[in-house]
């Protein structure tokens, strides 16, 4: 084999594990567990909401939730959009809250505290009123 054709297949085989690693990073599913509990952030107290509906990036899969629930969510990757539909007595939404989050944000055991996070990163959040 000559010089030229192993450097060639050596710069192919380091692509190619660039393009694992790559793959493995971006592409790593993650059980998220979901959680409407009250919390303490900056010495306040945050309340739980009373009954939520709950999407990580779009999903089919919506949480409904009441207050102290705990679901168990899926994300695929490290950057997503959390959706909280507030509904009323009916269960009927009235309004959406949509906030961004990272998968670093929700510590080593992957627990997404809705009220607090949504209290977290208010500046981010954003509102949208679903009825009248």
């Amino acid at each position: 084999m000559s010089g030229k054709s192993i450097l060639s297949w050596t710069a192919a085989g380091v692509v190619l594990a660039l393009v694992i690693v790559w793959c493995c990073i971006t592409g790593k599913a993650y059980d998220i567990i979901v959680e409407n509990r009250s919390a303490e952030w900056n010495g306040e107290r945050i309340a739980a909401f009373e009954a939520i509906e709950v999407s990580i990036d779009s999903s089919d899969k919506r949480l409904y939730m009441l207050e102290d629930d705990r679901e168990v969510g899926n994300a695929v990757g490290r950057n997503h959009t959390l959706t909280i539909d507030l509904l009323d007595a009916q269960d009927k939404p009235y309004e959406r809250l949509t906030l961004p989050f990272s998968i670093a944000d929700l510590g080593e055991k992957h627990i997404l505290n809705v009220p607090f996070l949504a209290a977290q990163k208010a500046d981010r959040l954003k509102r949208e009123k679903l009825s009248d």
